[in-house]
């Protein structure tokens, strides 16, 4: 079983963006994250997979242009 806490690292791969791109999605509050130091943030795994289930609804939801 997977932890539901992950690294940034970890979470930069999972949703193929960059640090800055990372912490505006937190400071926009779609992604949770917890400071467990000063050094060390950890993201929720679940948080970050309802954020890509949002964002791949939402596209399909877009009409198509031609």
């Amino acid at each position: 079983m997977q932890s539901d806490f992950i690294t940034r690292a970890q979470a930069q791969e999972i949703l193929k963006c960059s640090v800055s791109t990372l912490w505006r999605l937190c400071k926009a509050g779609k992604i949770k994250k917890f400071q467990r130091s000063s050094k060390l943030n950890l993201y929720s795994r679940s948080d970050i997979n309802a954020f890509i289930q949002s964002t791949q609804d939402y596209s399909a939801n877009q009409p198509t242009t031609a």
